[in-house]
C-alpha cells in the first residue's frame, strides 16, 4: 500500500480517495476477524472498555512526539515554522483527519492486533514484536532518499504501538497515536510522510539545513535522528511503565498463592 501510494497516487483528492478506501479494507478486515477467529475483534484488543480514553491519550501522545521533534528541529535551526498557510481548505483537513483514523486503525489491526497476536501465540509475544515491527518497517521503506535511519526509525515507532498494546491491552491507543503522528505531521505541519505529502496544510513548515541525517529529507521526519532520539525517550518511558506492571502483576500474584498454600 505505501509503494501504491508513493509511485501512482499524486494530488490531494486522489490520495484523499485512497486513504478513505482504506476503511473498507479496515471493515472486511474487522468482520472476517470477528467471524473467523477466536474471540472475535476482543481477541486483538479491541474493547469498548475506555476506548475513547485511550483513543485521547494516543492521539496527546502521538501530538506531543511530533511538537517535541519540531521545537527540537526548529531550535537546532534545521526546520522553520513560517505561520499559518494562507488558505486553509478546513474541508479538506477534516476530511484527512476522517481518512488517517481509518488508515491508521488499519494498519494497528493488521500488524499490532493480527500479526503480532498471531506470532505471538505460536511463539513468544517478543518474537512477535520483533518481526510485526520488522514487517511494518519494510513497507514503509519505498519513497525519495531512504535511509537505514527511516528503517530504525520506524522500527521504533511500531516497538512503541506494540508496548503501548501490551501496556493498556487496547488497541485504540496505539491507533490514537498512530493517527495523531501522520496526521499532525502531514496536515497540521505540512511535513512529508514516507515520501508523500499534500497542499492542504494547517501551517507551513520548511527545511533551513540540507542535512537528510537531520531533517529526514524528501522522505519525512522518519528519516531524521531528532525523532530517534523522541521515539527512544517514549519508548523507555513506555517499556519502564510495563516493567512495573508485569512486577507488580507477578508480586501479587505470588501473594495470592501463598495465601492460598497457607489456607
Amino acid at each position: 500500500m505505501q509503494f501504491i501510494s508513493n509511485k501512482y497516487l499524486q494530488g490531494d483528492w486522489v490520495f484523499l480517495t485512497f486513504l478513505m478506501s482504506e476503511w473498507l479494507m479496515l471493515f472486511a478486515i474487522l468482520i472476517f476477524i470477528q467471524r473467523r477467529m477466536k474471540g472475535g475483534i476482543a481477541g486483538i484488543d479491541i474493547v469498548p472498555e475506555n476506548a475513547f480514553k485511550y483513543y485521547g491519550i494516543g492521539i496527546l501522545i502521538g501530538t506531543v512526539m511530533f511538537i517535541l521533534f519540531l521545537l527540537l528541529a526548529v531550535v537546532r535551526g534545521d526546520y522553520a515554522v513560517n505561520g499559518l498557510a494562507e488558505s486553509i481548505n478546513w474541508v479538506m483537513v477534516l476530511l484527512f483527519a476522517i481518512a488517517f483514523v481509518g488508515q491508521a486503525a488499519l494498519e494497528e489491526v493488521v500488524f499490532r492486533g493480527f500479526l503480532m497476536r498471531f506470532i505471538g501465540r505460536r511463539t513468544s509475544i517478543l518474537l512477535g514484536l520483533i518481526i510485526s515491527s520488522i514487517v511494518f518497517s519494510l513497507l514503509h521503506l519505498p519513497g525519495r532518499e531512504t535511509t537505514f535511519l527511516v528503517f530504525i526509525n520506524t522500527f521504533l515507532l511500531a516497538a512503541l504501538f506494540s508496548i503501548l498494546l501490551l501496556l493498556t491491552r487496547s488497541l485504540f491507543l496505539p491507533c490514537g497515536l498512530h493517527f495523531a503522528w501522520n496526521f499532525v505531521e502531514m496536515v497540521v505541519f505540512n511535513t512529508p510522510n514516507s515520501s508523500k505529502q499534500v497542499s492542504t496544510a494547517v501551517f507551513k513548515t520548511s527545511y533551513l539545513s540540507n542535512n537528510v541525517f537531520l531533517t529526514g529529507g524528501t522522505y519525512g521526519p522518519e528519516g531524521s535522528v531528532y525523532t530517534t532520539i523522541i521515539v527512544l525517550l517514549f519508548l523507555i518511558v513506555s517499556l519502564v511503565l510495563y516493567g512495573k506492571r508485569e512486577v507488580s502483576k507477578n508480586f501479587y500474584q505470588r501473594n495470592l498463592l501463598n495465601l492460598l498454600h497457607l489456607r
